[in-house]
């Protein structure tokens, strides 16, 4: 399905003394969300369809766009999943069960189910090389969060410390884990909306997980201030990679707003702006410039868009 043009980011930040770039996103596809799926992962297939998941299950949206939920009898609720080779839908999904959290082969297979006992998994993301998998510590109260890897090759896990600020109310994720290639982007949900990058250090024995900030720490919080937008009532959104640069996205809780800021590989702004409308970006392929979003317009629904750059810089 053809979409509208839609440019995202309209007016320039006051601080820019070159010339803005402009991202302008083409609507290329819809998909249908199931109905009263409660969405919280989304992958791209190879052949334009999508896999998603949540707290209900797993579900596969082909060429068609017509959602298809799983026959497969889930042995625990997903936090993760990626897509395996070879023929049908196979996926290899880390899970949770009660108090512990495993790795099954579609989804059906909890053959580490012990892999993080003692652990509240929040949230999963794969890298070629294994998992980067967002915890937290039993039964503490502290803004405790910390980032595992888990190498492929059956080797130790991996820690890193995020110190996050937890938002009050408490969500059940103050921090999104948001994949980058080979590395791993989590951002902080409340103010001062922090983002790390995550990435293993292989030439260290043993591995280690590097974290580095994105940008300065009162970069967000000044942007919003620049164009009125409230920090106290506003929800950081998964950051995302881009062929050039990062995309940062925030949600006002109140209304349907969203400010989005993109940034370089520097971590300067290059360009900022709101939108009216109630959708959020779940998943960036910098190689093919897409953007998955999901949507709320009455009714939930997954938008494909491809990315152009506009303007020059």
């Amino acid at each position: 399905m053809r979409g509208f043009p839609l440019m995202l980011v309209l007016c320039a930040t006051p601080s820019l003394a070159q010339p803005p770039v402009a991202l302008e996103l083409e609507a290329m596809r819809t998909f249908r969300v199931p109905a009263g799926f409660d969405v919280s992962g989304a992958i791209l297939l190879p052949d334009s369809g999508l896999v998603g998941w949540g707290a209900a299950g797993i579900f596969v949206v082909d060429e068609t766009g017509a959602p298809r939920l799983l026959d497969t009898e889930l042995a625990f609720e997903p936090r993760g999943l990626r897509i395996l080779k070879g023929p049908g839908p196979a996926f290899e999904v880390i899970g949770v069960r009660g108090e512990h959290a495993g790795v099954g082969k579609n989804a059906a297979d909890p053959d580490r189910m012990e892999l993080l006992a003692g652990f509240i998994t929040l949230q999963a993301i794969s890298v070629p090389d294994g998992w980067f998998v967002l915890v937290e510590p039993d039964g503490e109260t502290a803004p405790s969060q910390q980032v595992c890897f888990f190498p492929d090759s059956q080797g130790p896990r991996e820690e890193v410390g995020i110190p996050v600020v937890r938002p009050s109310p408490p969500w059940e994720h103050p921090v999104h884990l948001s994949p980058a290639g080979r590395d791993v982007l989590a951002t902080e949900i409340a103010a001062p909306f922090r983002t790390w990058r995550l990435r293993t250090l292989p030439e260290h024995q043993p591995q280690e997980i590097a974290a580095e900030i994105l940008h300065r720490d009162d970069l967000v919080v000044k942007e919003m201030a620049a164009l009125g937008f409230p920090t106290e009532r506003t929800a950081a959104l998964p950051a995302l990679r881009l062929d050039r640069g990062y995309l940062l996205q925030f949600s006002e809780l109140s209304e349907d707003r969203r400010l989005v800021i993109l940034i370089d590989d520097e971590g300067q702004v290059i360009r900022s702006s709101t939108i009216d409308v109630a959708l959020g970006f779940m998943v960036s392929e910098p190689d093919t410039r897409l953007l998955l979003a999901l949507r709320d317009i009455g009714m939930r629904e997954f938008v494909l868009y491809r990315w152009t750059w506009g303007g020059r810089r």
